[in-house]
Parts: C-alpha cells; sequence; structure tokens
C-alpha cells in the first residue's frame, strides 16, 4: 500500500464487514524507529483504525514518517 488512501479504498471496496490488520513501519531520517499493528473495519460503511495496544482509535501517521503499510484483508461473508 502507498499510503492511507489505498488502505482505505482496500478495506471500503468490498463492502461492510471487511476487516484486517495493518502492519505500519514508521522511519525518521530513512531509518525505521519503530511499528506497530492496527485493526481495520468498514462498519457499515465506514473504515475505522483501531490500536489494539493503546485501546483507542488508531493514529495515522502522514507519510513523511510512513516507511511501509502492509494489509492483510478479510472479506465479508456472503
Amino acid at each position: 500500500m502507498r499510503d492511507w488512501d489505498d488502505v482505505v479504498r482496500a478495506v471500503e471496496a468490498p463492502g461492510p464487514g471487511t476487516r484486517g490488520i495493518v502492519r505500519v513501519r514508521r522511519r525518521l531520517r530513512d531509518q525505521e524507529v519503530s511499528g506497530n499493528l492496527l485493526y481495520v473495519h468498514n462498519n457499515q460503511g465506514r473504515v475505522v483504525f483501531l490500536d489494539g495496544l493503546a485501546g483507542a482509535l488508531g493514529r495515522l501517521d502522514p507519510p513523511p514518517r510512513l516507511r511501509e503499510l502492509t494489509l492483510l484483508r478479510t472479506l465479508p461473508e456472503g
């Protein structure tokens, strides 16, 4: 995924109930500094990101801080 918009489109397109995990790799001055896993869910047509470690909505880092976004998506049943 190039950016957060790509993730949103990939989770939005199959419809409500689509879920996934996003692996976030962050950088600072071209060095990897941290990472995290965020849950993503298409909740009745609205895509939301959840941070299980923080117990809150996921923080979407701006592109200069992103090194890589990887989405593992599951499709809704039916």
